[in-house]
């Protein structure tokens, strides 16, 4: 279960990150080297008035990151803007050093122990998903501290002191959207289609026990091998049933072959989430088909987060939807909490970082990071709309969020 929800992100924001990679114009180094066992010095990072931190990401092979990138770029760009961090009462301007693991997990673990032991870093941006839990056990054993973004708490390993994630957790995603469609006049009769991998029945068990404590019920489910084409059998369980309500846990190409079946078929839920899928930008693939989907994000250009603009107007021409810019404020988020532990310690020392790291508590860019004493910070969850290409934000329904269309237009 673990290792295909680390697969999607749990929330998917990995994927749609993935997605959206497509060409780099980066100056990255990069290095297939193994780097020495040696333990790592305790204070480390500065050269010639320079504070150094890294990170390990994939900017090319199957799974590029590159919005995620460009918020972890942009954090230190505007960090070096105001003076850089404070080391010893005096300013120091930051050094980003990347490397390209090339999507390969085996590189990612090399290049983590050549940013500690032979770059010298202060503290590690993490990648995402199956990167982060490995990077959080090399994080606790080389002693440097770890700043992780788009991995879902209940997926992150526990802490031993110096990788911290801070991000939003999948039983809010749950219950948020339960709580969305309670509200949309259904007849809370359900239907839930998975991937019928190791994760699939928890993914119907957590949506099945969230949606019973606000009274839904499950009326069909069906688990397929990924890679399914043919619906036609549970799309007519739901329709037997008068299932309003669909909830899809898949991989992408599955989901757009239930899409487009379910219009051959007439079968039109009152709303419908694509958990994993939608949260992609090649949803738009599906066109006006796709409209109307509710997916489950963790920024939203419409949430009131802090520094939004300036997001949209630095990157926004560049990652033009949501979902693309989502991954990019999720990292930079990350980057902010690192550079702010750093400050707070005053020092390079990565012990000194990392206890200021376990102990951050204010406002970035996913909003208020407190941590919870156990190398963890909640953030908000959002849901949003597939509408014309995009998302809007249709709950919580504030600072300017759209209205949740019923039934979804591009079932209708």
């Amino acid at each position: 279960m673990i290792r295909r929800s680390l697969m999607i992100c749990g929330l998917a924001i990995c994927v749609a990150m993935a997605a959206a990679g497509c060409g780099s114009s980066s100056s990255s180094s990069s290095s297939n080297a193994s780097a020495s066992n040696a333990s790592a010095p305790a204070s480390s990072g500065t050269s010639g008035g320079t504070v150094t931190i890294g990170t390990t990401i994939p900017e090319s092979g199957s799974t590029p990151l590159l919005s995620e990138l460009d918020g972890y770029k942009l954090a230190v760009s505007d960090a070096n803007s105001q003076g850089g961090v404070t080391i010893g009462g005096k300013k120091e301007k930051l050094r980003l050093v990347v490397l390209d693991n090339q999507s390969d997990l085996n590189m990612a673990t090399q290049q983590l122990r050549q940013l500690v032991l032979q770059d010298n870093v202060v503290g590690v941006l993490a990648g995402c998903c199956q990167q982060n839990i490995q990077e959080a056990a090399q994080a606790d054993e080389l002693h440097v501290p770890l700043s992780m973004c788009c991995l879902p708490l209940e997926l992150a390993p526990p802490s031993r002191g110096y990788s911290f994630d801070a991000f939003q957790t999948l039983a809010d995603g749950a219950t948020e959207f339960f709580k969305l469609a309670a509200n949309a006049g259904t007849n809370k009769k359900m239907v839930i289609v998975t991937n019928n991998d190791p994760s699939g029945p928890a993914d119907a068990k957590l949506m099945s026990g969230v949606g019973s404590q606000y009274g839904f019920t499950v009326v069909a489910h069906a688990a397929v091998p990924a890679g399914t084409t043919n619906f036609a059998s549970v799309i007519s369980q739901a329709k037997s049933a008068g299932a309003q309500v669909l909830v899809a846990q898949m991989v992408p190409p599955d989901c757009f072959a239930m899409w487009k079946q379910m219009k051959a078929l007439g079968y039109t839920p009152k709303i419908a989430i694509g958990q994993q899928c939608s949260q992609t930008p090649g949803w738009a693939q599906l066109g006006p088909l796709g409209d109307g989907t509710t997916t489950i994000l963790s920024w939203t250009k419409s949430a009131g987060l802090p520094l939004t603009q300036h997001i949209i107007s630095a990157l926004g021409s560049k990652w033009k939807d949501t979902t693309d810019l989502q991954g990019a404020a999720s990292a930079y988020n990350a980057a902010q909490v690192l550079i702010a532990a750093i400050n707070r310690a005053g020092s390079t020392d990565r012990t000194k970082v990392a206890q200021a790291l376990q102990q951050t508590d204010g406002t970035f860019a996913l909003g208020k990071v407190v941590s919870n004493g156990k190398g963890q910070a909640k953030t908000p969850t959002f849901l949003g709309q597939w509408s014309g290409g995009d998302v809007v934000q249709v709950y919580p329904a504030e600072s300017g969020a759209e209205k949740l269309t019923v039934p979804p237009s591009g079932l209708s």
